[in-house]
């Protein structure tokens, strides 16, 4: 007697079942393993630096002691206590911003620029910050002409203002786990709901976005290639040699590019396109 076969639908329904879990909890290990492998990329390449030498009590007494110097109009002396904690390491716009405006009342114009550029760049579009950064350059020697630059090259360093390097980072993670979440749910959800297509075209996006505005700040950062003249005036050479003729004469608060060095020389690049050697202690790296 020959029975009949058993009902094929429901076993071949669990086994794929059991299969697109199996897919689903690889593809969330690789995910992972790929998400941290970022992480740690960006950590260890200095994405988040800290190199404090000095306990954040003592830092605190400091930084609390100069804006006592500064209340009372004591700049030289307000300044030199916030460079002793940024020589420490410390990163802090405000202490950054402290620093830009001691300098600026010093007339240490050149530091000043110097301290506001970075603290604009820990924090990204700060109006109070750019407009102080604005007025001392205003006060600055040299009015160079800047070259135009293009369009998407302009959007894409206005892009990068928008967060701190932390903030494309931790964005570039949030939808990067949001894209695998709602992936995830579609495999297992037989038949999904249309909405979750674009949801994942929305998410897919967004993470590209971040991860590339991560990619850029992460290369800013890690690539000091721009640098402000801190000593009154410098004298630019055609070559990297105390010797050679003389280009032209630049002023504190300068904002340079840095192309190439030869051992304690620089080869600069100002926003006219104009080329030239300096020594290297006439600036400071951004």
């Amino acid at each position: 007697m020959i029975e009949s076969f058993p009902d094929l639908k429901k076993p071949l329904g669990n086994h794929s079942l059991k299969i697109n879990h199996l897919r689903i909890k690889n593809f969330i290990l690789s995910a992972t393993g790929i998400a941290l492998t970022g992480i740690l990329f960006f950590y260890r390449s200095g994405f988040s630096q800290s190199t404090e030498k000095i306990n954040v009590a003592t830092a605190q007494q400091i930084f609390d002691k100069a804006n006592q110097l500064y209340q009372e109009q004591e700049y030289d002396s307000a300044s030199k206590l916030y460079q002793q904690l940024t020589d420490e390491g410390y990163v802090n716009p405000e202490l950054y911003y402290n620093a830009g405006n001691a300098n600026y009342q010093a007339n240490h114009l050149g530091y000043a620029v110097y301290y506001f550029e970075k603290a604009l760049q820990q924090s990204p579009g700060n109006e109070v910050i750019e407009n102080n950064l604005s007025l001392a350059k205003q006060k600055a020697a040299d009015k160079i002409e800047q070259i135009p630059t293009l369009f998407f090259i302009r959007w894409w360093h206005h892009m990068l203002r928008l967060h701190h390097p932390n903030g494309w980072m931790a964005g570039s993670i949030t939808f990067f786990w949001l894209l695998i979440i709602v992936t995830g749910w579609r495999t297992l959800r037989k038949p999904a709901p249309r909405w979750t297509k674009w949801l994942v075209y929305i998410f897919a996006v967004l993470f590209c976005i971040y991860l590339s505005g991560a990619i850029g700040s992460w290369y800013h950062r890690s690539h000091h290639d721009l640098a402000v003249i801190i000593l009154p005036e410098e004298q630019v050479k055609t070559a990297p040699d105390s010797g050679s003729a003389d280009l032209l004469v630049i002023h504190e608060g300068l904002k340079v590019k840095i192309t190439d060095e030869v051992g304690e020389w620089r080869k600069i690049k100002l926003s006219d396109g104009r080329e030239g050697w300096v020594l290297a202690n006439c600036m400071l790296t951004l």
